[in-house]
């Protein structure tokens, strides 16, 4: 089963990769086996275990 990897150029997205690791960073490209970030730079898309769109909520939606 293979990971959504894929939206827009410069969205902020939550990354928790295989080993635990769980960080934020603006998606830059995909190629066939790697994902870019602006601040993580190459990231092989087998290292991933879960990739999602940051939504931010507003105040009034409470959460």
């Amino acid at each position: 089963m293979s990971t959504h990897s894929s939206t827009y150029k410069g969205k902020t997205v939550r990354v928790k990769l295989r080993d635990g690791t769980v960080f934020e960073d603006k998606y830059m490209d995909t190629k066939a086996r790697h994902i870019f970030f602006e601040q993580h730079g190459k990231v092989s898309k087998k290292m991933i275990q879960s990739f999602s769109i940051r939504k931010l909520r507003s105040e009034s939606e409470g959460g």
